[in-house]
């Protein structure tokens, strides 16, 4: 792993003088060419490689896996409260009926 860093950060430098030299600091490939892309672009390599090796990865992916189990048990506690639900609003339409019911037995007897 050192070692290939090494050698990009070796070879890096060597290129860029060469495109240099050459004049290939415009037209279509001077993102390829400009040693500002390429310092960056390493920069981002030696810090994935250091988040990697500290295991910055292997947490995030804990994270989120926590993250998926949490939604999961919020989604079976909404479907047992809807089915609570679902339970209490037709316990709620019987019980109207009945009413309904009794008021029409009320108004019979009262006219008789």
């Amino acid at each position: 792993m050192r070692r290939l860093i090494l050698s990009l950060a070796l070879m890096t430098p060597a290129g860029l003088s060469m495109a240099a030299e050459e004049g290939a600091s415009e037209g279509l490939f001077h993102p390829f060419t400009d040693p500002v892309t390429h310092t960056v672009f390493i920069g981002i390599l030696i810090f994935l490689i250091i988040a990697w090796r500290m295991g910055a990865f292997k947490a995030a992916a804990s994270g989120l896996d926590s993250r998926a189990e949490a939604i999961s048990k919020e989604l079976d506690e909404a479907r047992s409260l809807r089915e609570q639900a679902a339970e209490a609003l037709a316990h709620a339409e019987r019980r109207a009926q009945d009413a309904d019911k009794e008021a029409d037995a009320m108004v019979e007897q009262a006219k008789a």
